[in-house]
């Protein structure tokens, strides 16, 4: 009986969001202490989002590695570039014009935004969508040609 990629991938993204979505919705008012200022259910939205989009964006480097120890350090490295320039530790503006204009197609980014404006400013959904929406782009845009590598490579 042998295994598609669907049934290699989803066991990977399942879990991982899972605990990721979990953690930020249980650490959301006991690690911060602060109230969400906007809707919960909206920011519960985001935050499924989010780790689909990452564990995608991590397994990309999987289909063109050619071993795990060639893996290993490509998302880690990958994940925490993202993560140093996703405007939650500083603001775009004290970056290069050339990287300003490349960070927009990272999913970091448009979370960073999502959670400030639902938590700071109690955005509802008409102001959201657009990064709502690119969040679910770029987790489909990563995670749909990973799928077709692993089924290339299944065969």
């Amino acid at each position: 009986m042998p295994v598609s990629g669907v049934e290699i991938l989803l066991p990977k993204v399942c879990p991982m969001g899972a605990v990721v979505f979990a953690a930020a919705m249980a650490g959301l008012h006991a690690v911060t202490g602060m109230l969400l200022g906007g809707s919960v259910w909206l920011f519960a939205a985001a935050a499924a989002l989010m780790p689909f989009a990452t564990t995608s964006l991590g397994l990309s480097p999987a289909t063109v590695a050619g071993s795990v120890p060639h893996f290993g350090p490509l998302p880690m490295l990958l994940l925490l570039l993202l993560q140093m320039l996703s405007d939650g530790m500083a603001p775009r503006e004290n970056r290069p014009e050339a990287i300003q204009a490349v960070m927009p197609t990272a999913p970091n980014i448009h979370f960073v935004i999502l959670s400030q404006a639902i938590g700071f400013r109690g955005a509802g959904l008409a102001t959201v969508w657009p990064p709502l929406a690119a969040l679910a782009a770029i987790g489909g845009a990563l995670f749909l040609p990973t799928l077709r590598q692993f089924r290339r490579f299944l065969r």
